[in-house]
């Protein structure tokens, strides 16, 4: 979430951040692991592999009823601090800089 999100859309949300509808419902992730990372998809170095995996917060997975939608929540500050360790200059300034709009566009 940028700046202006509410901090508190997954501890107790009103709305899909996709489609609106209240109809949503708390869960967990489940797979091969325990716990479930993200790595991101782009706008890192491939050293970044070895840099360490950043855990989401499984007591905060949601999904809607209505559009599928799942989210979930990772430490903003663990995922800032891996971005400008093994970020690329691009993902760097994009991090640093004060434009809202996502990385690569």
């Amino acid at each position: 979430m940028g700046s202006g999100g509410d901090p508190s859309l997954l501890a107790a949300p009103e709305r899909c951040p996709r489609c609106g509808i209240r109809r949503t419902l708390a869960g967990t992730l489940f797979g091969a692991n325990t716990r479930v990372h993200f790595d991101p998809q782009s706008g890192l170095r491939w050293t970044s592999l070895f840099s360490g995996n950043l855990y989401v917060e499984q007591q905060s997975t949601r999904a809607c009823s209505a559009c599928g939608l799942v989210w979930t929540q990772l430490s903003p500050e663990a995922l800032r601090d891996k971005l400008r360790k093994w970020g690329t200059d691009a993902t760097r300034a994009w991090l640093d800089g004060s434009a809202d709009q996502p990385l690569g566009e």
